[in-house]
């Protein structure tokens, strides 16, 4: 009977990441969990009475798996050549990646502000770093082979593995901007912006912080009222609906951010400026609004996130990147120009998220972003030059 007990429950972790994963872990509830499974809510609360302890013993399942993934990765890279370590560094990885997307989005739910998945991300990093520093290579560099084994798990053929070595080996871009020569002087610019959102309307503010406390999926007319001080009932003077504040408030915020983005961009005046300008623009800002970069690296992690609260953040920046590779100025590899561009814009909010978790002061902040530039951009080779 034990027997049966246990392999029910492990039926029923199967289920809730497979159905609940499906929806990136937002609106689920053990009735819905229960009514797919075919069975009745008092029926499942035999194995679980609670959906925080499912949530537990999923936790459990998820964290083993990474535990046991890094133990393995690290066993069998102790195991290969210099020549193949990045290889089998990236492959393992992605393999990992593909095989258990439930688990990790599952992680980074839990992890509203993404500290937890970070520290067994960084303990992997401090396991590998004497085996990283053997074959010459910074924690850095193994942090953007993170991004890259990402990108490979998006495909199991030969040609997705030669997209990320030409990443690896080449860069994104060009000498030209690999000697950018004012990267202080970009980062002044940026450093003087002003990135505060609805400084002069509080109920907006009210319901930006909402979302980015709530992580989206618990946002509610209650809780916003509540930070603005206000009933609920008076919010309808101003909205008719939830989705209609959603909506207004994210516009808002593409309007806001694309404005002092554009703006930006446009004074630098060199094209080729735009790409460093970009990390610059995004490390400062997000250094000042952590609860933004917060936000967008769960909701990047799960994969979902509301279209319009994408759009606020993604489309400001997308498109003056996409144009800087449409006009050949970043390196394809054989990808897509949008791909390209998200590529880019992941690897910069995770680099800085990093950065801002371990720099201690704004200079080091500085120049460790712009070690990530040159490597993004020119590949392995700078490794033993610039940074």
């Amino acid at each position: 009977m034990k027997d049966q007990h246990h392999q029910k429950k492990e039926t029923i972790l199967d289920k809730a990441f497979q159905i609940w994963g499906n929806v990136h872990f937002h609106d689920t509830s053990l009735t819905g969990l229960a009514a797919e499974m075919g069975m009745t809510k008092p029926a499942l609360y035999r194995y679980y009475s609670s959906k925080d302890l499912l949530e537990q013993a999923m936790e459990e399942r998820a964290l083993n798996g990474y535990k046991n993934h890094t133990k393995d990765l690290e066993s069998k890279l102790e195991e290969v050549s210099s020549k193949d370590w990045v290889g089998t560094y990236v492959e393992i990885n992605a393999q990992y990646i593909r095989e258990n997307r439930p688990y990790i989005r599952f992680l980074a739910y839990r992890c509203r502000d993404g500290r937890w998945l970070d520290t067994l991300s960084e303990t992997l990093c401090q396991r590998l770093s004497t085996q990283a520093e053997r074959l010459g290579l910074p924690v850095l560099a193994i942090r953007w082979l993170d991004t890259l084994s990402l990108l490979a798990s998006r495909g199991t053929t030969v040609h997705s593995s030669d997209v990320w070595r030409c990443i690896w080996e080449k860069g994104l871009g060009n000498e030209e901007q690999l000697d950018q020569p004012s990267f202080d002087a970009i980062w002044k610019q940026a450093e003087a912006i002003n990135y505060e959102v609805f400084p002069e309307e509080p109920l907006l503010k009210a319901v930006f912080e909402t979302i980015l406390n709530e992580a989206e999926a618990s946002v509610s007319l209650g809780k916003v009222a509540q930070r603005a001080g206000m009933s609920k009932s008076s919010l309808y003077n101003y909205w008719p609906s939830k989705k209609a504040m959603l909506e207004d408030v994210f516009s808002r915020l593409a309007q806001h951010y694309s404005h002092l983005y554009t703006t930006f961009i446009g004074a630098l005046g060199d094209s080729k400026s735009v790409v460093f300008g970009t990390l610059a623009f995004m490390g400062t800002m997000l250094r000042r609004t952590p609860g933004l970069l917060h936000y967008l690296q769960r909701m990047m992690a799960l994969g979902g996130g509301k279209k319009a609260m994408r759009g606020a953040i993604h489309q400001p920046f997308h498109a003056p990147l996409k144009k800087v590779v449409e006009q050949g100025q970043l390196r394809t590899c054989g990808m897509k120009p949008d791909t390209v561009a998200s590529l880019f814009a992941i690897s910069c909010v995770s680099e800085v998220r990093y950065q801002i978790q371990c720099s201690s002061n704004e200079a080091a902040f500085q120049n460790n972003i712009i070690d990530f530039y040159r490597l993004i951009i020119g590949g392995k080779s700078v490794l033993g030059s610039t940074l």
